[in-house]
Parts: C-alpha cells; structure tokens; sequence
C-alpha cells in the first residue's frame, strides 16, 4: 500500500511518471513564444496537425524507479521478478461518460520497461465537436506477476488534446472593444438604457418564497493608463466619470425612466477599479493574432480601406507589453506611443452590503429586451455595454487579453459566492447551526471536484491548465507551480514528499477525519482565531474543517475554486473563467457558479450528493476513491440535468445554453 496521501491514487509527480505527446501546452506555446516557428513547434505537434487522426501517444518516465525503495520491497539481486503493466485510456466529460478508448497489459521488468499508448482524437465523420472527446484520462497500474491483486504503483493522468488550428478560438469582440467598433449611436443608446430600466432594485427582506445569494465579480482588463490631461490619475475617477457622461446622455433622452435610471446609476458608483500588478498583456503572438484581427475589422469598417491606419491609441493597446514584439515582425506603434505603461484596471462590483444577488427561484416572467433576469444582470449590461462600451461615455480602447508568456491566461473573470458573510444575502448569521454549514460548504466542495473538468469546458482553451486556477483533480495534482504550459507535469518530487499546492486529496483527508470525529474536541497546538484552551480547540466544526492554515498548507487558492478567501470575505471564489467583455456571457456565468452554490448548499443536498463521501464511507481513502471514480464519470450532460432537475432550475435555460454554446 503507497503511505503518502496524494499517491494513493496515481498522483503523476514522482517516476514512474506518464508523459503525453504532443501535450496541451505544446499547442499553447506557439501562441505565447516569439521564437521561430522551428523552435515553437515541436516535431511531435507538428505531426499531430498534419495527421488526419489527430494520434495522442503516452509514454512511461521510469526515472529512479527500478532502483527505488519501491521495487526493492520486491526485488533482490538473484531473483528480479517482473511487473504486470496494465494502460488504459477513457474518454471522459462527454456521455458515454468513462469509455474505454485504448488499453494494453504487458509483462516488464527492469530489462524491458517500454512501454507506450496511443489513441486517436480526430472527430469522427457527422461530429462537429473538435475531438470525440473533450478529455481522456489515462491509468496505468502496475502489480506483481505472482500476485496479481498486489498493486505496486497507480498513476493517472488526464490529458487534454492539443489545439488543431493555428488561430486561436475567439470573436473580436468577446476581448476587445473601441469607438470603431460600437453598434450604436448616442442616440440609440439612451434607447437601449430605457429597455433596462425594467428592472428597479428592492433592498426590502425577499418575500418568503425567494431566496437571496450574494456575490461579486471582478473582471481584469488591458487599457491605456488614465488621461491626466483631462483630469483623470486614477482608473476610478476616469470610471466616475464615464458613469456620468453615459447617465447624463440617458436622462437626456429617456426622461420617462429617469427615476429608474437613478436607482442603476447610483450603483453602478459603488463599483470598484483597482490596478493589478500581475495582469499584463498576451504573449507577442497572441497579441499580434488579435491585432490583425482588429485591424481586420476596423478597414472593414471604412469606405475605402486603402485610406488610413488604424488609429494609434488602439495599436498601443494591442502591441505593447512585455516582452516587446521583435523587431524583425516589422509591426510597431507609433514613437508617440511606443513609451507608454499599459494600466491593468481590475473592476469590482460593489461589497456588501450592496453586493450584487440572484434570486431564487428566478422568474421567467422577469426577463426583459436584453435577456436579463434580474437586477444583477442589469446592472452587469449597464456596466459594460452603457458605460465602457459606450462611445459616448469612453472613447478608449478596452481589451481582455488572451494567452500569456507562460502559455496560459493573460486575463480572467473571478466570481465570489457568499457563504458566510452575515451581510451580504442571504443575510444569515454565523450562529446558524454549525453542522448544517459545514455539510452545506463540504457538499459545495465535492460537488465542484466532481464536475470541475466539465465547467471547464465552458472557458477558452487557454484557461484549463492554468496554474493560477490549476484543476482540483481529486487523485492530486499533476504538475507544479513553476511550470509553463509546454513543460507542464515534467518535474517530479522526490520519493515520499507531498505536493505542496493543488492538492487536493490532503484537504480531503484533513476534512474527513476532522468532521467524522466531530463529536471529539481535538488538540489544537496553535493559537489562532478559535479561543484554544488548555490545549483544546474550542472552535466550530466549521472552521476546524475549513481551517485557513490546512487550506493555504494543501491547496492553498490558486484552484478553480478557491477557499482561502472564506477567512476574509466569508465566499468561495469561481476562478476559471476568461477574461470577456460580453456582458449575456459573464451573466450566464454568474447565474451558474450562484446556482451552484444555491443547490448545493441547500440543507437537503448533503444526503443526497455528499453523504456517500463523508457519513457513509469507512474511512478517508475509500471516501477519496468514490469521489475519484465520481469524477472521473461525470459529464456535461449530467452537469446540465443536475443544475435544472427541479422544476425551478438553479440557473435558466437560456443562461445554460449560453455557456454550453461556449463548451469545446
């Protein structure tokens, strides 16, 4: 029996390790390396384009495992035994869920140890997805000849296939926005403000039908640093006053809905800009893809297109960044421009207690014009196509850029849920009784692990093997911190040491001890936020479960869902979703990481999603394994039926079928 945590279960971080070729991130790095197109693409990608099939082939890294502790159990000089390999392949995240692709079971031993699988993914005739499945997920067990039951060794991987175009899958107008671009006039703007005054915010209780949950969003963007010369040093007052020249320009011509129009105007000042230090602009090739692109669109838009440039401002936001392009691309910025700072400008929407919320169920009767529900979606169109896509409140270029030097996301959209902050809806304080929240949050958690890999599919591919919201696959993490997408999984630990992020099975084993043995006060060593007395932790089952050190110390928050933010701002954090400036798009988005947390959450639910993992498992490793093989089942079609199985669905079809229009 593996001893460490992660390992159990095939965590692919120390030899014998499994190795995809091509990789994920070998198509990513011919968006994100200004190398020569000799060095970004690999012989092994180039062939997969080039192959009708589209072949994925894995092989086995030995590294030291022949001489390690692992084999010498088993093995002595004189009499080396062999081992039974036995590879497989499933296809997972699409029903059939978990179907046997490939498979191949061999005899080895130290003298012969190669051993390889390969599999196609190309579409198949009349299938219009771009491979028969989004995801396959690769196994490999190793036992000894003599006793077949004695496993030695699991390892898992789950390999994405590698893009098969040379452009990336994007609108222009899903990342980018300038006046050029604008479908509207002022005029026909105060037109569609009045359509959105349908909805007035009520701050009253909810009546007792509803319910009412909290959340916010933050969406990270690429501009040009504020106009000092007409007044603006900070993104904040540049904002103020765009919120002021669209209000303005829609009381003008809207009288009729000025009483409404103050209530959404008034909000939409409590929003939030803030600079972040870490968000910067694609990669050289991605940003001059989308460059040509737009420039695409812009002479498209002018009578004679042989007349004039595009203007110099939006170059700047498209070109500039770090590294700068090579000089031998020949496309520059104006030297007027060129020395200008790009501003990173992060929009948050307003804290509690003004945070934004859905409310349950929702009403089909509600949606207006623009396909909004409610107040929330309101006020996220207003906030996007009224004021920084409005000509007449901005005229500067806006940009969500899309692949990074690393090979992974340049920007991306954060949605908090609340779970705990008594002020923000649905206004519960933390007296609530503390076993129905600790099981309400662990059902969210579980639930989440297990269709982690199919909402991923909701997001642009560059986003589904980020390190900054790395995949919380429940058998462990498969690559480090450090990695960049083209080297991704090709560390490996020692023997014997835990991963110290992404790692998921250590919380879970943490979580499960600490809430089966809740009816015990453990020892606690440290002191902290939990009054521990005389050696005794007196603090909540909640947050002995949910205790912030365990979490930074295993998975800490840069997972597609982050906990670390509990301690704080009492939410969880949907971090995996692309930058956009589609305000239908972020709406689904929210609608669905709310609705989530509204269904799971939801006292009933633990007995029902949760409880096989917990209460009805006999220990932790056997809870780790259902939900290992939950994971490794589910599909987008079981996540569509679990989130509109009651008769009021947790999110509306219309903002489901949004965010499935998206998946791969």
């Amino acid at each position: 029996m593996i001893a460490s945590t992660p390992f159990r279960y095939g965590c692919n971080l120390v030899h014998p390790m499994l190795r995809a070729t091509p990789s994920f991130g070998d198509g990513m790095r011919v968006h994100a390396d200004d190398s020569d197109q000799e060095t970004t693409i690999s012989d092994a990608y180039r062939a997969y384009l080039n192959d009708p099939e589209r072949i994925i082939s894995v092989q086995i890294e030995w590294g030291d495992f022949w001489n390690s502790s692992v084999d010498n159990i088993i093995h002595n000089d004189n009499n080396p035994l062999s081992y039974v390999a036995e590879f497989t392949v499933h296809g997972i995240g699409r029903r059939p869920g978990y179907q046997l692709i490939a498979s191949k079971t061999s005899t080895i031993s130290r003298q012969d140890s190669c051993l390889h699988l390969h599999w196609p993914t190309a579409q198949k005739e009349g299938n219009d997805k771009n491979s028969l499945y989004p995801e396959y997920l690769v196994e490999l067990c190793l036992w000894t000849s003599e006793k077949q039951h004695d496993v030695v060794l699991r390892r898992v991987l789950h390999v994405l296939p590698p893009l098969t175009q040379m452009t990336l899958p994007y609108s222009v107008d899903e990342l980018f926005w300038a006046p050029f671009m604008s479908k509207v006039n002022q005029q026909s703007c105060s037109v569609e403000t009045s359509k959105t005054h349908s909805h007035t915010r009520v701050e009253e209780e909810s009546p007792v039908h509803k319910r009412r949950r909290g959340f916010g969003i933050e969406l990270e963007t690429i501009q040009l640093p504020p106009n000092a010369d007409a007044g603006y040093f900070t993104a904040q007052e540049e904002f103020v006053a765009a919120v002021a020249r669209a209000r303005h320009s829609a009381n003008i011509n809207s009288k009729s809905n000025e009483v409404f129009a103050d209530d959404l105007w008034d909000r939409l000042l409590l929003w939030n800009v803030e600079r972040d230090p870490e968000v910067e602009n694609a990669a050289p090739p991605a940003r001059l893809e989308l460059y040509s692109k737009v420039r695409e669109a812009f002479l498209s838009k002018k009578e004679d297109s042989s007349v004039g440039e595009i203007p110099a401002d939006i170059q700047a936001v498209l070109l500039l960044g770090k590294p700068p392009l090579p000089e031998e691309w020949n496309v520059s910025v104006s030297e007027d421009w060129e020395h200008i700072n790009q501003a990173s400008p992060e929009y948050k929407s307003p804290p509690p207690p003004n945070e934004l919320f859905h409310e349950f169920p929702y009403s089909s009767k509600s949606v207006n014009e623009e396909g909004c529900f409610d107040n929330a979606d309101t006020e996220i169109y207003m906030f996007l196509d009224q004021v920084l896509k409005n000509p007449v409140a901005s005229t500067r270029p806006l940009l969500c850029p899309t692949v990074s030097i690393i090979g992974q996301s340049a920007s991306s959209i954060h949605v908090h849920v609340n779970v705990r902050n008594p002020k923000a809806w649905p206004r519960k304080t933390l007296e609530a009784d503390d076993l129905v929240a600790t099981q309400s949050l662990l059902c969210v958690l579980v639930n989440w692990v297990r269709f982690d890999l199919v909402a991923a599919q909701f997001t642009k591919p560059w986003m589904r093997r980020d390190r900054s919201f790395a995949p919380m696959f429940a058998s462990g993490p498969e690559f480090l911190g450090h990695e960049v997408a083209w080297t991704q999984g090709t560390s490996a630990l020692a023997r014997g040491q835990d991963p110290s992020l992404f790692n998921f099975p250590k919380f879970f084993r943490h979580a499960f001890e600490t809430y089966n043995n809740r009816a015990q006060t453990k020892a606690h060593s440290k002191i902290g936020d939990g009054e521990v007395l005389d050696g005794e932790d007196h603090r909540s089952l909640f947050d002995r479960v949910f205790d912030d050190e365990i979490i930074r110390d295993s998975m800490y928050r840069r997972n597609s869902l982050n906990l670390v933010c509990l301690k704080k701002y009492g939410t969880v954090e949907f971090r995996r979703m692309h930058g956009t400036l589609d305000p239908a798009f972020i709406s689904a988005w929210s609608w669905f990481c709310v609705g989530f947390v509204e269904k799971y959450s939801d006292p009933g639910s633990f007995a029902r999603h949760a409880i096989a993992f917990f209460d009805d498992a006999p220990n932790w490793w056997t809870g780790l394994g259902r939900l290992i093989e939950a994971q490794n089942k589910a599909t987008m079609e079981d996540l569509l039926e679990c989130m509109q199985e009651e008769e009021s669905p947790y999110v509306p079809p219309s903002a489901m079928a949004a965010l499935i229009a998206h998946a791969c």
